[in-house]
């Protein structure tokens, strides 16, 4: 079973509870709300850190990924916040917070990210009506 012995049970209890709908071909989720809004793609780890907007008594900007803060968030970078410019003037690791303050800026500062993908082992495939699906072992380095 493509997705595991668990699948078919799963997806008639989303019916059931009128999650989901079968509409013959495909299902269709039938709520009014986003249900990846919930899901952050750039947070693995799950450790929070916070912007702190200085110009309004730090309240809480945004909250990034520990691991990627130090990337976006260091000293003297400029950090774009829904279409406006942030200096920030301060990181703390320990305490998981980068303060910021608003500013006229044309720019902002965007890390050079290299990532290292490589296929460890393949444990099986199986073809779908588009592509051939892999499922293995990755390891994944970033720089």
């Amino acid at each position: 079973m493509l997705f595991g012995p668990g699948f078919v049970d799963a997806m008639i209890a989303l019916e059931e509870s009128e999650v989901l709908r079968y509409t013959g071909e495909r299902w269709v989720y039938t709520r009014g709300d986003y249900p990846a809004q919930a899901v952050s793609l750039r947070d693995a780890d799950g450790e929070r850190f916070a912007v702190l907007n200085a110009a309004e008594d730090y309240r809480t900007l945004e909250e990034l990924s520990s691991t990627s803060a130090p990337q976006r968030v260091h000293p003297g970078a400029i950090y774009l916040h829904q279409g406006e410019s942030y200096l920030v003037t301060e990181y703390n690791g320990d305490l998981r917070h980068a303060i910021v303050k608003p500013v006229e800026a044309d720019y902002y500062t965007q890390a050079r990210e290299l990532n290292d993908l490589r296929i460890v082992r393949s444990l099986r495939h199986r073809q779908t009506r588009a592509v051939l699906a892999y499922l293995g072992r990755v390891r994944v380095r970033g720089r």
